[in-house]
């Protein structure tokens, strides 16, 4: 049953990767939207390994992500107080105005998936989905 949930989520994520994509133009890559939602998210600032850590990711990809959102001035890149070797990653106000654009760019599509499966029942899918994403444990260095 595990391998039947991990194929949905896969094909869900490649229908929805696509969907995302078209929406976006040349605006935002999925990839940063994933990232400047992150951050908002869950909150920021935080280190570039433990983004790469949570995303499931390389330091390498990371880093080469977040030199890229650093020069469209989507996150800003300081030095960590706490740790002189480490930097910390903050989404900026730019970062925030192109997440919510890209939000509403989605959106129409979003909504039309919503049309499709009871309110109630995308409240109980969202709930098991978080549980078992809880469940797994992932070290982006296997």
């Amino acid at each position: 049953m595990v391998f039947a949930v991990l194929t949905e989520v896969t094909i869900i994520h490649q229908q929805s990767t696509a969907e995302f994509n078209k929406s976006q133009g040349n605006e935002l890559h999925l990839s940063h939207f994933s990232l400047l939602n992150r951050l908002v998210r869950f909150g920021n600032p935080k280190t570039p390994q433990s983004l790469a850590d949570e995303m499931g990711l390389t330091k390498a990809t990371m880093t080469n992500s977040l030199a890229k959102m650093s020069e469209r001035g989507l996150i800003e890149v300081t030095g960590n107080p706490a740790d002189k070797r480490s930097k910390l990653v903050a989404i900026t106000a730019k970062g925030r105005k192109a997440r919510d654009e890209a939000i509403k760019r989605v959106a129409p599509i979003m909504a039309g998936y919503a049309e499709s499966i009871d309110k109630s029942d995308l409240v109980e899918l969202v709930r098991l989905l978080r549980l078992f994403h809880e469940s797994m444990s992932f070290d982006a260095a296997d």
